[in-house]
């Protein structure tokens, strides 16, 4: 046989051992994939200082003569100065801070906060036992807080009126309580909730 023939009969028994053979598959091309996170709009951030601000708008109302230290609002320390002729104190307020709700009610990123501050009567009275007043802190952005001191526009009369809830995108919503004729004081069976968003530095009815 010649060399030539051997030669391509060779090459024919290398051919199909090779197809015979298992190819390896390419490999995959790794894919980019965005973080879980990456869709998500950043969180608000929260300021720090609020309970100091509340501490000085307390004692600014000690010293403009619109409420007392709770140490100071009880019916003896209230009798002692009617007797001595001596104005008194009608209303106080809790020592304790109060229970913050926080959310970006204003839009600028920063965490707001609102609570229901509790009125406590001196004289012993109960005429004031579900008075609150409403206190709205709004981020300035400069790392302070603008205070809007029991916003009328979330006020409507009502026998009962407090912060419900604060929800995640600003908006406010209130509780508004009055009694029926056979209603316990704790407890108003007339209920309604309304809900405001704050725009253009005012607090507005949701329709």
């Amino acid at each position: 046989m010649k060399k030539s023939s051997l030669f391509l009969l060779s090459l024919c028994f290398a051919s199909f051992f090779g197809a015979c053979q298992e190819k390896t598959p390419p490999k995959a091309t790794p894919v980019k994939q965005e973080s879980a996170d990456s869709s998500q709009q950043e969180q608000p951030k929260k300021q720090k200082g609020i309970d100091e601000k509340y501490r000085k708008w307390m004692e600014a109302q000690f010293a403009a003569g619109k409420a007392c230290p709770e140490a100071d609002c009880n019916p003896e320390t209230w009798m002692k100065k009617i007797e001595a002729g001596e104005e008194a104190c009608n209303t106080g307020l809790p020592d304790e801070i109060p229970n913050w709700m926080q959310a970006d009610i204003n839009g600028d990123g920063i965490m707001d906060a609102v609570a229901n501050v509790p009125l406590l009567q001196c004289d012993g009275g109960k005429s004031q036992a579900t008075a609150v007043h409403l206190l709205v802190f709004l981020s300035d952005g400069q790392g302070d807080f603008a205070i809007l001191d029991d916003p009328s526009i979330l006020r409507k009369g009502a026998s009962v009126e407090r912060i419900d809830s604060l929800f995640a995108d600003g908006r406010l919503q209130m509780y508004y309580g009055d009694f029926a004729q056979e209603d316990p004081l704790c407890c108003p069976s007339l209920e309604e909730r309304k809900q405001f968003k704050y725009e253009a530095g005012l607090f507005k009815l949701l329709k």
